[in-house]
């Protein structure tokens, strides 16, 4: 995750401090992305952990929250 993270961040502007933790034994994935303007965490089924979907995710969610 790691790459599509770094990818969907940079050129922003902005520091970011981002936490991924596995949830349970069904491959769920939760990714907390924190900024100075506020939190967003997103959760990714074991179904959606391709780069180019991760990385649309977070720039949309970024975007929509003004982060």
């Amino acid at each position: 995750m790691r790459g599509p993270l770094l990818k969907a961040l940079s050129g922003r502007g902005a520091f970011y401090a981002v936490r991924v933790n596995a949830l349970g034994p069904g491959g769920a994935v939760l990714v907390s992305i924190t900024a100075s303007k506020g939190r967003i965490p997103l959760l990714f089924g074991p179904g959606e952990l391709k780069a180019a979907h991760i990385s649309q995710v977070v720039r949309a969610a970024l975007d929509g929250a003004a982060l």
